[in-house]
């Protein structure tokens, strides 16, 4: 893509090095932004410029996890320490100093700023009970029902769906509307009230207005004047800049986007993280996709509802700078892996692909329920987290072959896994021998014919068709042997 125009015939252009990366974006006010990148593609130093004019100037050091070590905007360094699982031990430039320590589940147990530090308690769910002065209660669910502070009480209100509808409290009075894919579609904040349009109705779509304002997703809005976003390039909209292309507003965040300064008024709701959706609303609280986040304290406020990893209440493992959460970008794809005699084993992969490079993915395959080689025996679910954090799919039986991909689109991964678990508790009621036994053996089924009714049920069975094709005299499904690839196209 060479320029794009917006509506209000504001044009955004994009010139791209040999590698196909964006080297220059060029905003409608004047201003533009310049790219540099080491040899493994990370992104080494953004430049504001407002014609040969540099208005800003942010540099990045990485180590050889992909983890940023540095951050230097304006000559002002900030230098960043991990401990062996990557999770964010310190911040340090100078006049600020950080230190985190974490649990061996991924709590966070202090937060100690310039000497002074503050504390975290968790109950044996994972359930923060307080934070320094600041306490927490839940409901059942595991949702924050209330924040207990020495200024008052914020309390949170769910619907059936775990979606807050209202937050209340002191200088604080939200309400909130979602429509059947759980986005966010109006609000109302201390008497403002806002419908959202969306490029879409999925919670990752962009807005594009909201009743106060209008907006060119990424790039500027438009409440009586223009202002324009500048990025520091990985992650967050931290300068705003005038029609005139002169900046008007700065924001400093720390590393898990709770505001340290700011200069200027800054106009809207996209700040941390606002290129990716990230709202922030009038309690301090962001809304990450389906789920409200708390900066200050590097936690969501609600389980996961996939129920992924360790900690269900982690906010990118701890690990903010290069990762964000929106809870969007998904793949699916119908793999086959070798096992033993030839053979190869079928599963479904889920990749949440918005995770800024950390990929968790999900596995859902069948398999036996005893140890029979043959694989028979009635079919029961095979599943969880495939080599979280890589996309290589490496299982006990050998690397995976190759596969088909049947979704690849920017909806949210969330809703996928849910319907995927449902799905398997479904199928655990069915006997193998109702669905699509393969030729050679008895009358049971066995991994590709599960995957088979899997993607049946999940309504797939079109993009499957379309990748698969049919072999003279062979059931629709891949049999169990070496020629399942004659089943793929070329």
């Amino acid at each position: 893509m060479a320029s794009l125009v917006n509506p209000f015939s504001e044009t955004t252009s994009f010139v791209y090095d040999t590698l196909g990366r964006v080297g220059q974006k060029s905003l409608a006010n004047g201003t533009s932004e310049h790219y540099a990148y080491d040899t493994r593609s990370r992104l080494t130093q953004v430049q504001l410029k407002q014609g040969a004019t540099v208005l800003r100037t942010t540099g990045y050091a990485w180590d050889n996890a992909d983890q940023i070590t540095s951050q230097t905007i304006n000559g002002v360094t900030t230098n960043y320490g991990y401990d062996l699982a990557g999770q964010l031990t310190s911040e340090v430039r100078t006049g600020y100093n950080v230190a985190y320590t974490y649990d061996a589940n991924g709590n966070r147990l202090s937060k100690t700023v310039n000497g002074v530090a503050e504390s975290y308690t968790y109950d044996l769910a994972d359930k923060m009970l307080t934070a320094g002065a600041k306490s927490y209660t839940y409901d059942a669910a595991g949702r924050t029902v209330g924040i207990n502070a020495p200024g008052g009480t914020t309390t949170l209100t769910y619907d059936y769906e775990s979606r807050v509808t209202a937050i209340t409290g002191p200088g604080i009075n939200e309400t909130h509307t979602y429509n059947g894919l759980d986005t966010r579609v109006g609000t109302v904040q201390g008497g403002v009230s806002r419908t959202f349009v969306r490029d879409g109705s999925y919670v990752t779509d962009p807005v594009l207005r909201d009743g106060q304002a209008t907006y060119t997703p990424g790039v500027s809005e438009r409440r009586g004047g223009v202002s324009t976003w500048s990025h520091s390039g990985l992650k967050n909209a931290d300068a705003q800049t005038s029609g005139a292309g002169a900046i008007q507003a700065t924001r400093v965040y720390d590393a898990f986007g709770a505001e340290l300064s700011a200069t200027g008024t800054w106009k809207g709701p996209f700040g941390y993280a606002g290129g990716f959706g990230y709202q922030e609303d009038s309690s301090g609280l962001k809304l990450l996709g389906h789920r409200y986040y708390d900066p200050t304290t590097g936690r969501f406020l609600s389980r996961d509802p996939v129920k992924d990893g360790r900690n269900w209440y982690s906010y990118c493992a701890n690990d903010p700078l290069a990762s964000f959460d929106p809870d969007g970008l998904v793949k699916i794809i119908l793999i086959w892996y070798p096992v033993f005699g030839g053979g190869y084993h079928a599963g479904i992969i889920v990749i949440d692909n918005a995770r800024g490079g950390k990929d968790p993915v999900y596995s859902f395959a069948g398999g036996p329920t005893n140890d029979d080689p043959w694989n028979y025996g009635p079919l029961i679910s095979r599943s969880g987290p495939w080599q979280k954090g890589t996309q290589d799919f490496n299982k006990t039986g050998g690397k995976a072959t190759g596969g088909i991909v049947l979704v690849d689109d920017d909806s949210p991964v969330g809703p996928w896994l849910e319907r995927f678990k449902k799905i398997e508790e479904e199928m655990e009621q069915t006997t193998d021998a109702e669905y699509a036994p393969v030729p050679e053996g008895p009358n049971t089924g066995n991994s590709n014919s599960w995957a088979r009714e899997f993607l049946e049920r999940a309504g797939l069975e079109d993009e499957y068709e379309k990748a698969v094709r049919k072999k003279g005299g062979a059931p629709w499904v891949p049999g169990w042997g070496k020629d399942v690839w004659d089943y793929i196209k070329a």
